[in-house]
């Protein structure tokens, strides 16, 4: 345990600080970009994961299956300007 007492302010302080030296700067304004580029992938070739629509869907169980059931289910979809769809 060390001798002094670092306060929680003055440590992430630092942690900041550090961050935004250097590439660290790129990875703050971007992550995604910072992600691509430290794989060797270029930003365009990222899909645009810019939300687009969000849906639900109802499911009665009561029709699904053969299992009796008086309860609905819901399902939430989220679809992306790329067309990607996540439940």
């Amino acid at each position: 345990m060390p001798g002094s007492i670092v306060s929680r302010r003055d440590f992430f302080g630092a942690s900041a600080r550090s961050a935004m030296a250097g590439a660290g700067a790129l990875a703050l304004a971007d992550p995604a970009g910072a992600a691509a580029q430290s794989v060797g992938i270029k930003r365009g070739d990222l899909p645009d994961l810019t939300i687009r629509e969000v849906r639900v869907y109802v499911v009665d169980p009561g029709k699904a299956g053969g299992v009796a059931s008086d309860g609905y289910s819901h399902i939430a979809a989220i679809v992306t300007k790329s067309g990607i769809e996540g439940n």
